[in-house]
């Protein structure tokens, strides 16, 4: 019988071992017999793709004694970061609390989500589901969805009709669950409050600043836009604050569990033999936060669809995810009170700076492709190689394009004004 053998111990971290997804795996399938024969990892992410934590690819092969046959699966090891992205970058999340915060919507907050649903009769999968949540190695072992027939959209060319209206129907059903959970127990989600932007650390502000900056510099040189990016570097002292202003629930807001990260690479697609998207799954949760489901809308539209799409489509996109949060709370018998579609309009409004910070600092940095320099560490600094990095990630040719649409636009609703 071969002995256990991985095929890059690079890519796992070192307290992984055959023991660990061997009583992962028991646990995870009730069956107590299941002995490793062999297990192979490889990255599950190319660098640029992944600023957050390491991914690994886990193909494992067993025996047991209630099958005959030799069984495998596949697996995703999602675990803190190391390498260059070390203590700096693990100290800025760990004030966040991202890596504790996962292993709890892995660990109780996802199945409360899907028991709710499931009373309904809606049994699809929202995100992948966890063989193992690890809170002393601050990891994560989840069921391989490119395995499963899931695949991962083109982040650079955005997210098309069908894609988009699928990912909202799913996110409508997560919100409309917490919202229900939450009123038959007020305050269950009382500690999902450290978004991208929170009060509890101003750990990324550096970040957030230094791609305003970079924005602000080079709009500025453009011309007939000079004004806007005069704007922009007025809204510099400004922007963190103005982030986690609009981050806060407010009591005259729908408030709901968001997921707080949904772009495209937080999503993945399963098709049909026509091609055709039939379902997705939705993951990193990382930053999931009590609060208005538009900072999902407007984080989503501004990074994730085509630029058709996000130009000509969005309010169709609003009245979509509207009416499928409606249905599903009425499905629920949801006793609160549910927004008019009008209400719901008058919230995204409100919202809606999120949908600047969205554009001038987000989506650079999702859609780059200098992936050479590309990384948290260097982002977080402001030296050459950052500088060089940042230009790129403006001067994307999407990037000015949506900046030369979305800046006016932005202008002419105040979004850029200094606000009291």
């Amino acid at each position: 019988m071969p002995s256990p053998e991985l095929a890059d111990t690079s890519v796992l971290p070192a307290w992984f071992n055959t023991s660990y997804i061997q009583n992962a795996l028991r646990s995870y399938l009730g069956d107590d017999t299941i002995k490793i024969l062999t297990y192979k990892a490889s990255p599950a992410s190319a660098k640029g793709d992944n600023y957050v934590c390491i991914l690994s690819r886990i193909f494992v092969e067993y025996t047991s004694k209630s099958h005959q046959d030799t069984q495998s699966g596949n697996y995703i090891l999602k675990a803190t970061l190391n390498g260059e992205n070390s203590d700096e970058i693990k100290a800025a999340f760990d004030s966040y609390g991202t890596y504790d915060h996962e292993i709890e919507m892995y660990d109780k907050v996802s199945p409360k989500i899907r028991d709710v649903l499931k009373k309904v009769g809606y049994l699809e999968d929202l995100v992948p589901k966890a063989v193992k949540v690890d809170p002393e190695h601050q990891s994560i072992l989840l069921e391989d969805l490119n395995a499963m027939g899931y695949k991962m959209a083109n982040v650079r060319a955005g997210l098309d009709e069908p894609h988009a209206k699928m990912v909202l129907k799913k996110l409508a059903k997560m919100h409309a669950a917490s919202a229900f959970a939450n009123s038959e127990k007020p305050g269950t989600f009382k500690r999902c409050d450290k978004g991208i932007f929170n009060k509890h650390s101003s750990a990324f502000d550096k970040f957030f600043n230094l791609n305003l900056e970079a924005c602000a510099r080079i709009v500025s040189s453009w011309e007939g836009y000079e004004t806007y990016g005069e704007k922009l570097f007025k809204l510099l002292p400004h922007f963190t604050k103005y982030g986690v202003r609009v981050m806060e629930p407010k009591d005259h807001h729908f408030n709901v569990l968001t997921h707080g990260d949904l772009w495209s690479n937080n999503t993945m697609f399963k098709y049909n033999e026509s091609n055709q998207v039939v379902d997705v799954i939705l993951f990193d949760l990382q930053f999931c936060t009590w609060t208005s489901p538009t900072i999902d809308l407007h984080y989503f539209f501004h990074t994730s669809l085509t630029d058709d799409l996000r130009i000509n489509n969005t309010e169709e996109l609003v009245h979509y995810y509207y009416q499928n949060l409606r249905d599903t709370l009425q499905d629920l018998k949801f006793t609160g009170k549910i927004p008019t579609l009008q209400e719901f309009w008058v919230e995204y409004i409100e919202t809606a700076f999120y949908a600047v910070y969205s554009t001038v600092s987000a989506q650079p940095t999702m859609i780059n492709e200098d992936t050479e320099d590309a990384s948290l560490n260097c982002l977080l600094k402001d030296d050459e190689r950052s500088k060089r990095l940042r230009n790129a990630m403006v001067n994307n040719v999407r990037i000015r394009k949506n900046l030369k649409h979305f800046l006016p636009v932005f202008d002419r609703r105040g979004l850029l004004d200094i606000q009291p």
